[in-house]
């Protein structure tokens, strides 16, 4: 064989590999191996008896740090990115995925007027309506018993915007009195909230729109200073039963809090629960909740490469699919949900109610 058609066999090969490469990336797989490992795991299993390879590009917590991670998979050939951990990082990537055509699905990326029009990403993410439309559900009878409440909300992500306009939508509607206190989570700053806590002295419930980090310091503040709490309410960023981030970053371990988030290792549903067995039989070790959502992506994704079409974006726009978590993967990236659960979190862990 001369060099000539060496050479174009080997690019025959690199661009076969190239075309079935499935690229899994994110902040908080990162930060937490374990974590980062149930990602890694669920897709492989997702991704059994399919031509498509998992690659793991996890990336520091940085503004930039989304867009070079991007980059660096389309460089390395990847069909497509799966991860991405907050709405911020699907907005860092909004113009450079619009230029290089990688799609990208995120599994906890919330959506933005950015995001709805950019056809190359989309989230499996419900609604906060939805998620709210639950908590909501099991709570407002404890939520009016307080005179006080006071939203708390990291203004610099995206997702927690989202969640303080539905909540002020929902107390006006209800005639719900609420103050409110404006955070950046990069800077940490709780000045803000000892100022309110001078004045705070009734029961009170606490709308806790941070992540778990910056809320545990929140709230055991308000411990220290011997807050009476009706309610604390919070968001998915809370964790979960495997990952039980807000609970381990407190202090004061003596607080219940409630969430509600659409998937849970909870869930009883056969196919759910075939999935955890069939993890655990592979991995000798319990999945996390990402792992059965990285599990319905990475099985759209391969049920939709089986369709005939010019890209991959294409196929994806012609596949329906229901996931084992509760997800349904309709037409064009549209997406339906039919299961949530409402998480309380007190010192017996985390279990839905």
């Amino acid at each position: 064989m001369n060099l000539f058609f060496k050479l174009i066999f080997f690019l025959l090969i690199s661009n076969s590999a190239l075309a079935n490469k499935i690229c899994l990336t994110g902040t908080t797989v990162k930060l937490f191996p374990k974590y980062g490992e149930a990602f890694f795991y669920g897709a492989l299993l997702g991704a059994d008896g399919s031509e498509f390879k998992i690659k793991k590009y996890y990336y520091d917590r940085n503004p930039t740090a989304p867009i070079l991670a991007y980059k660096k998979m389309v460089n390395d050939g990847c069909s497509i990115a799966v991860g991405f951990s907050t709405g911020n990082d699907l907005i860092a990537i909004d113009s450079v995925s619009k230029k290089y055509k990688m799609p990208v699905i995120s599994i906890y990326g919330d959506n933005s007027k950015i995001v709805e029009k950019n056809k190359f990403i989309t989230t499996i993410q419900p609604p906060v309506e939805y998620l709210l439309d639950r908590l909501l559900k099991t709570q407002m009878k404890d939520l009016i018993k307080a005179k006080n409440t006071v939203v708390i909300t990291a203004v610099d992500r995206y997702s927690m915007i989202g969640y303080k306009k539905e909540y002020e939508r929902i107390f006006i509607r209800n005639n719900i009195k609420f103050d409110t206190i404006n955070l950046l989570e990069r800077k940490q700053n709780l000045s803000k909230v000892k100022k309110y806590l001078k004045n705070v002295n009734t029961k009170i419930n606490i709308i806790l729109l941070t992540r778990s980090s910056l809320g545990a310091k929140i709230i055991d503040l308000f411990s220290i200073n011997d807050v009476d709490i009706n309610l604390i309410l919070g968001t998915k960023y809370m964790g979960s039963s495997a990952l039980p981030a807000f609970y381990n970053y407190l202090n004061d371990k003596d607080v219940t809090a409630f969430f509600t988030r659409h998937n849970c290792l909870c869930d009883k549903d056969k196919a759910y629960t075939d999935f955890i067995k069939r993890y655990k039989k592979r991995y000798k070790e319990s999945p996390m909740v990402i792992s059965g959502s990285v599990f319905d992506v990475v099985r759209y994704i391969v049920k939709s490469n089986s369709l005939n079409g010019k890209s991959l974006i294409d196929k994806i726009n012609r596949t329906t699919m229901n996931g084992i978590s509760g997800i349904k993967f309709q037409k064009n990236l549209k997406k339906d949900f039919s299961k949530s659960f409402t998480i309380k979190i007190d010192k017996g862990g985390y279990n839905s109610i």
